[in-house]
C-alpha cells in the first residue's frame, strides 16, 4: 500500500515538473518569436522610419513652413564631378544623368559605364552620369561602394537605408547634389539602372528645347491613388490620410525624365514644403505643381528617348 502511494506521489511530482517545463518552453518560444518579429520589422522595414517621416500625416499637401525636412548628409559626394570635365567650355556637362541604383548593383553600374554612361561627348555635347545610392545594411557592400567611388568618382550617397520606399529620399538627394555642386549644367535627367538610354536622342531633342522651366517625359495625368489594392498593386496602397486628393498631380512614371537644371534645383529647395510621399515619381509631380512647372509629354518616349 505504502509503495503504491509513493509511486503515485512520484508520478504526480513528475507530471508537475513536466508541466512546468512545458509552460517554460512555451513562454520562451513566445518571447523569442516576439523579439524576432520586432527585429525583423526593423530589418525589412522599407518605410523611411529612420527619417522621421510618418505615413499617416495630417498636414496639408503644401505649406510655407518646412513640413518635409531632408535631414541627411552625404557619405559620398564627389563634389568636383561636374568641375573636372575639361572637355567642355565651362567644365560642366550639357546633360547630367542621375541613375537610381541599388547598392548591390555593381554589375549594372559597370555595364552603364561601358555603354551609354560615363563622361563622354554625344552629338558635340558633354554628357555625364552619376549613380545615386543609399546605405546598404551590409557593411561589406558599403565598403565595396567606397572603393568603387574612389576608382570611378561617379557615386553619390547619403546616410539613409536604400529601400524601395525610400526612393523619394534618393530622388531628392540627387536634386540636392545638382543644386549644390553642379550650377552650370544645362539639363538633368533621372533614370533607373535597368534601362539602356539612347543619349544621342536625348541630346538631339534637348538642343531645340527651352533652357529654363522645362520638364519632359512620359507624362501621366488624372491617375487615382490605390485605395483598394489587389495582388498587382498592393505595394502602392495610399490612404486618404497620406494623400487626400482624388487624383495625383501630373507626373512622370517609369524609368526616365529630363529637367532643365533650374527645375532640378527648385525641386530640391521646394521639396521641404511638400508633404512626403513614398512614391518618388508622384512626389516630384507634386513639387512641380507647387513651383508652377507644366510638365510636357514626350511622344514616342520608348523609341526616341531610351532603348529598353
Amino acid at each position: 500500500m505504502g509503495g503504491r502511494k509513493r509511486r503515485k506521489q512520484l508520478r504526480q511530482r513528475l507530471a508537475c515538473v513536466i508541466f512546468i517545463i512545458a509552460v517554460g518552453c512555451c513562454m520562451y518560444v513566445i518571447s523569442t518569436r516576439s523579439e524576432r518579429g520586432s527585429f525583423e520589422s526593423v530589418e525589412v522595414e522599407e518605410w523611411p522610419t529612420e527619417s522621421g517621416h510618418h505615413l499617416h500625416q495630417q498636414q496639408s499637401l503644401f505649406s510655407d513652413d518646412i513640413i518635409n525636412p531632408h535631414p541627411y548628409h552625404f557619405t559620398i559626394s564627389n563634389p568636383t564631378h561636374c568641375h573636372d570635365m575639361n572637355t567642355s567650355e565651362d567644365g560642366q556637362p550639357y546633360l547630367l544623368i542621375l541613375v537610381k541604383a541599388a547598392p548591390g548593383d555593381f554589375y549594372d553600374r559597370q555595364q552603364i559605364r561601358q555603354t551609354w554612361g560615363g563622361t563622354r561627348i554625344v552629338g558635340q555635347q558633354l554628357t555625364s552620369t552619376l549613380f545615386l545610392l543609399g546605405l546598404s545594411r551590409d557593411e561589406e557592400v558599403n565598403e565595396r561602394i567606397r572603393e568603387e567611388s574612389i576608382l570611378y568618382e561617379d557615386i553619390v550617397q547619403e546616410n539613409f537605408i536604400d529601400a524601395y520606399l525610400n526612393l523619394t529620399i534618393k530622388n531628392i538627394m540627387g536634386m540636392k547634389w545638382v543644386a549644390t555642386f553642379c550650377p552650370n549644367a544645362s539639363y538633368v535627367a533621372s533614370a533607373d539602372a535597368d534601362v539602356m538610354l539612347n543619349t544621342f536622342n536625348w541630346v538631339r531633342r534637348l538642343l531645340v528645347k527651352p533652357r529654363r522651366r522645362y520638364a519632359e517625359g512620359s507624362l501621366r495625368r488624372n491617375t487615382m491613388p490605390v485605395r483598394r489594392p489587389d495582388k498587382h498593386n498592393a505595394k502602392w496602397l495610399t490612404s486618404r490620410e497620406l494623400y487626400p486628393e482624388a487624383t495625383y498631380a501630373p507626373f512622370f512614371p517609369g524609368s526616365c525624365f529630363v529637367l532643365s537644371r533650374d527645375v532640378a534645383a527648385d525641386i530640391y529647395n521646394q521639396s521641404q514644403h511638400v508633404r512626403f510621399l513614398p512614391w518618388d515619381d508622384v512626389f516630384v509631380g507634386l513639387v512641380m505643381k507647387r513651383i508652377g512647372i507644366k510638365p510636357r509629354h514626350a511622344k514616342g518616349v520608348g523609341v526616341a528617348l531610351m532603348l529598353v
